[in-house]
């Protein structure tokens, strides 16, 4: 990376693997899901690849940010699963990454206690799989 030239360093496509490879190493996963969103080309396959470890920082970083309660469609929001409260299959299968996760829900599934979640980090890790797979 040291040896890019400006004109390389100014290419779309380099320019946005600069900055997903910034957001994966400070662990933004705010950053990396923006990116994700605007990602040029198939460009998100590749960062498909990166899509747990990712989830599972944010996931993470939420429960203990957002303390007692966090709604769901938030949280969903900021892990990629949805790009908008519209998308009904997104919600449904984020639900149950969440509930895998060992997220305790309250309100109809609508909102997360954080207080009370403990999250399984064997399912967090990709180490536990999903009754869902």
């Amino acid at each position: 990376m040291s040896q890019l030239t400006g004109d390389q360093r100014k290419n779309p496509f380099v320019s946005h693997a600069l900055k997903v490879r910034i957001a994966v190493a400070d662990n933004d996963y705010h950053a990396f899901f923006r990116l994700r969103n605007n990602c040029p080309n198939h460009g998100v396959h590749l960062m498909d690849a990166m899509l747990l470890q990712m989830r599972s920082v944010g996931l993470k970083c939420m429960m203990r940010a957002y303390r007692p309660s966090l709604p769901v469609e938030f949280l969903l929001i900021e892990l990629g699963f949805m790009r908008s409260a519209k998308n009904r299959t997104a919600k449904k299968q984020g639900i149950a990454w969440l509930k895998g996760c060992g997220c305790v829900f309250a309100q109809g599934n609508d909102v997360i206690m954080a207080k009370d979640t403990v999250l399984d980090e064997a399912f967090l890790a990709g180490t536990k799989k999903s009754s869902l797979i």
